[in-house]
């Protein structure tokens, strides 16, 4: 298989993966392709009138959908109300129970009859649940006189609307009669859809409060996303990651405009604002998700000439949406939207499959992402199209498509990631062997630069900052790390405790166990020493021969003496083995705490530790002697 050097990790195994990725994306495609084919429209039936639509009992029904009910026309002579009640129309049984009946530049009429509004037992809505209408006329008939009308829709400003929610609620309070029909003109240059029913109070509030929930939850998610990735960005400081934010955040947008909620909370009195912003953001949205995907997949510098012209079409041809949208007719701006968003999603996919293809795991749910956005976006499209009709999936479709890809695409940052390091440890590695196989060529160098190389080994040994025997810090990295503390204790006005240490009667174990045992003496110490310091920045060190000292950033003369006295007890629990008896060692410890009030005045503080090791071994060794120091 080709490799290529980018900033991925090649796999020349990839080959089984890829392949059972294109047999997904084959699957998905038969299934839509058989779903496009099998949904169709529903042929509606004629007659001169509508249906009755019973009220009775709604408190114990609590909901009708009204779509199966309804009778509707095209109007193509933009007729008023008073035309329709003035004489007979020929009307079409909504049978099927539509929902969608496509796009038109033509406005349609629907009507429903309600009967026994009287008899319902509980306050009622007419839910008409498509906010994205452009003009939607209401008239409440009664005995062929019109006695209630409303003008509502996304072109009319939002407090015209008899109840404040981003649907549009139609309340039966307040008709004074038993018996009324519904008539609704309704204009839109999207998709014709009609979603209607009529239910209680209780039964809105149940419906509204689960999709709030939903709604909530989308967000939710597209935020923790967004915040997340933010994060990563201000680290990283890597523009993908900057072209990824901005798709959320355009994505987020045009979704809480698509819910209607922008327009209720937002810019109520601003209808033409409102769709402004939906074709705004319809084109930022996909032209955010292509420089995401060329800077992704380092399109410029990794992809055939072809694919970068391509993508430079689709921006260009994105920026020129975005233009048009403030000039074009919102239906023609739209299509032409739906079009590019379609091709750019497959474009997409396409690459991702190209670069699983080519060996890059990164672009495994990379592809993943745009096949799943691609597959949500087919579902809306037939859904707006009126193909088949819409559903709790369709509806939703771009929501729960987008919240998914951006999800998926968010794990591919890190697969990415993983990719970028594994590459840097293998040029690493590659390097090492080129320098290895160089060295291996240069025998007469190497004899020139002896002495050059063991005077800069010597240097190296020098300045090594364990000790060979105990492997903690040597004595010159305690004064390097010791000197920066004292310093900084002296800027932040802290306190500051050192610790010496000193084995008790170590001549003698030397002398009688033997330098080995001696040494083994020494490093056990070094260990429980060790083990009784547990902050970050404190630090033990080998001063010296049997000599250890401890350093205390931030320990006053009372904290000094507990971890001294930890450390006693710790190494006086010592028992070793040698020969088949029993070895108890000791240590003397001198503590000398101070707060600084010079700048370079170290060298006072560790000779106030060594006076204190002194007293203790005066003291009778087996003790700490602790005292402030200095400026303290």
């Amino acid at each position: 298989m080709k490799t290529i050097t980018t900033g991925f990790i090649t796999n020349d195994t990839a080959g089984a993966g890829c392949k059972r990725g294109l047999a997904v994306v084959l699957f998905c495609v038969l299934q839509l392709s058989c779903l496009m084919v099998v949904a169709g429209s529903v042929n509606a039936q004629t007659s001169l009138d509508g249906k009755v639509v019973d009220l009775t009992n709604m408190e114990a029904r609590q909901r009708i959908q009204l779509n199966a009910h309804l009778a509707y026309f095209e109007d193509t002579d933009d007729l008023g109300i008073d035309d329709l009640l003035a004489e007979p129309y020929e009307w079409s049984i909504n049978q099927s129970g539509l929902r969608n009946f496509g796009q038109s530049s033509n406005p349609y009429w629907f009507k429903v009859t309600l009967d026994n509004l009287d008899q319902a037992g509980a306050p009622l809505y007419v839910r008409f649940a498509y906010p994205h209408v452009d003009l939607l006329d209401v008239f409440w008939v009664h005995d062929n006189a019109v006695i209630k009308r409303y003008r509502l829709g996304d072109s009319v400003a939002f407090n015209e609307r008899p109840v404040d929610n981003r649907v549009y609620l139609l309340p039966l309070e307040g008709l004074a009669a038993p018996r009324v029909t519904l008539y609704l003109k309704v204009v839109s240059q999207g998709p014709m859809e009609v979603p209607l029913d009529v239910l209680t109070y209780s039964k809105f509030y149940e419906l509204d409060k689960a999709e709030l929930i939903w709604y909530g939850a989308y967000f939710g998610v597209m935020l923790v996303m967004f915040f997340y990735n933010f994060f990563i960005f201000v680290l990283v400081r890597d523009i993908t990651y900057f072209y990824y934010l901005f798709y959320v955040a355009s994505t987020v947008v045009l979704q809480f405009t698509l819910t209607g909620a922008s327009f209720q909370l937002l810019w109520p009195l601003s209808p033409a604002l409102n769709n402004t912003m939906v074709l705004t953001f319809t084109s930022m949205m996909p032209l955010a998700a292509i420089f995401f995907v060329r800077s992704f997949l380092q399109l410029e510098t990794t992809a055939k000439p072809l694919v970068r012209w391509l993508a430079r079409v689709l921006v260009t041809a994105f920026f020129l949406q975005l233009l048009l949208s403030f000039v074009l007719p919102y239906a023609l701006v739209l299509k032409i939207a739906h079009a590019l968003s379609f091709t750019a999603v497959s474009f997409g996919l396409y690459l991702g499959v190209t670069y699983w293809f080519r060996g890059v795991r990164a672009a495994r749910t990379f592809a993943l992402a745009w096949l799943v956005y691609l597959i949500f976006i087919l579902i809306y499209l037939l859904q707006i199209t009126s193909t088949t009709q819409p559903n709790i999936v369709s509806i939703h479709a771009l929501e729960i498509g987008s919240m998914l890809e951006l999800v998926l695409l968010s794990l591919s940052f890190g697969h990415r990631i993983n990719e970028e390091k594994e590459m840097r440890i293998r040029a690493q590695d590659q390097a090492l062997k080129a320098q290895s196989a160089l060295n291996r060529n240069l025998d007469q160098l190497v004899r020139r630069r002896t002495d050059e190389l063991e005077q800069a080994n010597a240097r190296l040994k020098e300045l090594s900052i364990k000790d060979g025997l105990t492997g903690i810090f040597n004595r010159r990295h305690f004064e390097e790390l010791a000197q920066t503390e004292y310093q900084r204790s002296f800027r932040d006005k802290n306190w500051l405790s050192i610790a010496m240490l000193d084995v008790d009667h170590f001549k003698g174990l030397n002398d009688r166990y033997g330098h080995p045992f001696g040494d083994l003496c020494l490093k056990k110490i070094a260990t429980v020493i060790m083990g009784q310091v547990r902050r970050p920045p404190d630090m033990v060190a080998r001063y010296g021969g049997e000599e250890f000292i401890v350093l205390l950033p931030g320990t006053s003369v009372e904290g000094g003496n507990v971890v001294a006295e930890n450390m006693r007890r710790a190494v006086e629990d010592i028992c070793l083995q040698h020969e088949g008896a029993e070895v108890r060692l000791s240590i003397s410890i001198g503590v000398a705490s101070t707060l600084p009030s010079q700048r370079d005045d170290l060298e006072s503080l560790i000779k106030a530790a060594d006076d204190n090791l002194y007293k203790a071994k005066k003291s009778g060794r087996n003790c700490v002697v602790c005292s402030s120091a200095g400026g303290a």
